[in-house]
């Protein structure tokens, strides 16, 4: 029998979950799909079809900050210059890669590195 595997959702942990929740609405321009705990602990984010969720440190064994997720989009050119504008923090700059990806990176505020990419045409 083989299992089909139907998602993945990362989870990232951050140090403070109101000002990393405020990032990622504000900043990036997800939504919330769901919030757990008194104070808040957990969370769930959206956009499109892409799933985040965070996790505050004080509920987690790990360290905020050191988690990596990489979002395929369909161009990054005009979202690069949307986050420059924005003032976030830019990693790695946009550029077409020998891996098939035109991809930049940014930096959330607990130091979560998150890659935007989309396929060279």
């Amino acid at each position: 029998m083989n299992t089909k595997f139907i998602s993945s959702t990362p989870i990232l942990i951050v140090d403070d979950i109101v000002s990393a929740k405020n990032f990622f609405l504000d900043k990036l321009g997800f939504e919330v799909s769901f919030e757990w705990g008194q104070p808040l602990g957990y969370l769930g984010l959206h956009k499109n079809g892409v799933d985040i969720h965070l996790n505050s440190s004080s509920n987690s064994s790990r360290e905020a900050g050191k988690s990596t997720v990489s979002i395929l989009t369909d161009e990054v050119d005009n979202l690069y210059k949307t986050f420059v504008e924005k003032g976030i923090e830019i990693i790695i700059k946009p550029a077409d890669r020998n891996y098939g990806l035109r991809d930049f990176s940014i930096k959330d505020i607990d130091g979560n590195i998150i890659n935007f990419g989309c396929e060279i045409l």
